[in-house]
């Protein structure tokens, strides 16, 4: 037995939803009122859009800022079309309006005074949903080195400025480090993008490997290479870009504070790993200027 796929069955209910004229969303809602809440949403990703439907199924009046061009947050400018199809999300995020719901894009709330404006405006609640848009990176010597990106920054690339990014990557070297989903995202977008050839660097093992299955088989399905319990320690550079990635070896330890088996440096293992292009996949977190929103 397997378990059941929730996400590929919602997608075949709404997509069949849409095929027949059906939409949940406004079936269900109710009629606004003056009773009714006037609620702002900050931020446009997949938090802010499922309450801003959810609140004007329930008869509020929602208002959406979002700092974007475009609504979507990382759907709209982190996911790769692979993933997620431009032409879906934005039926989507038209079902959204559908409800009355007002996005307001280029529109950032950024300080606590601008939360307290919003209230005074009339807005009986304001939700935060500015989602992890900070990507860590690597405290090696190098990192300033051409070449070297943050895995939002590369993916954010590969839709805003496809052109650019095609010319970027086509016939380089790519070495992504990290294990995660988007880290297969940044490694299967540059083999799309004509990449010569395409690694993941993993400290641990398969197993410890953070991503969902569905991803890793997609990605070993796209020709990248991987390469386990390997740990980055600086970059190759020559004449201000990246040449090369500097790594040991490891093996795992005991157990750290995520339950899996911490990465030991194995000694005498140091090698160079040639590279034109690494991109740093180490997980994503929340923008310090953002944390002050709800501080």
């Amino acid at each position: 037995d397997r378990p059941i796929d929730i996400a590929r069955i919602q997608r075949f209910l709404v997509e069949y939803a849409w095929d027949i004229g059906f939409s949940p969303l406004k079936t269900s809602q109710k009629a606004k009122n003056k009773e009714n809440a006037k609620v702002a949403i900050i931020g446009s990703g997949p938090s802010g859009l499922t309450c801003a439907a959810a609140l004007a199924q329930e008869g509020c009046e929602v208002t959406v800022f979002e700092r974007q061009e475009k609504p979507g947050g990382m759907l709209q400018y982190a996911i790769p079309d692979h993933r997620l199809a431009q032409e879906f999300f934005n039926r989507e995020v038209d079902e959204v309006r559908e409800l009355g719901v007002e996005i307001r894009c280029n529109a950032a709330i950024e300080s606590k005074e601008a939360v307290k404006e919003l209230l005074a405006e009339g807005y009986r609640a304001v939700y935060v949903a500015t989602g992890t848009w900070e990507s860590p990176t690597l405290d090696v010597p190098n990192r300033s080195a051409e070449g070297v990106f943050d895995a939002l920054s590369f993916l954010k690339m590969s839709k805003v400025k496809a052109a650019d990014f095609q010319n970027t990557v086509s016939d380089k070297s790519v070495a992504v480090i990290g294990g995660g989903d988007t880290a297969m995202d940044a490694a299967v977008t540059a083999v799309k993008a004509g990449a010569r050839d395409v690694s993941i660097l993993y400290r641990r093992s398969f197993n410890e490997m953070p991503g969902s299955a569905e991803e890793k088989e997609r990605t070993f399905q796209s020709a990248v290479n991987f390469a386990f319990f390997t740990q980055p320690t600086d970059y190759e550079v020559k004449e201000g870009k990246l040449t090369g990635i500097k790594a040991v070896r490891t093996r795992l330890g005991e157990e750290d504070a995520s339950g899996r088996r911490r990465p030991e440096a194995i000694d005498g293992t140091s090698h160079l790993i040639p590279a034109d292009i690494v991109v740093e996949a180490l997980g994503l977190a929340a923008e310090e200027g953002n944390k002050v929103l709800i501080g």
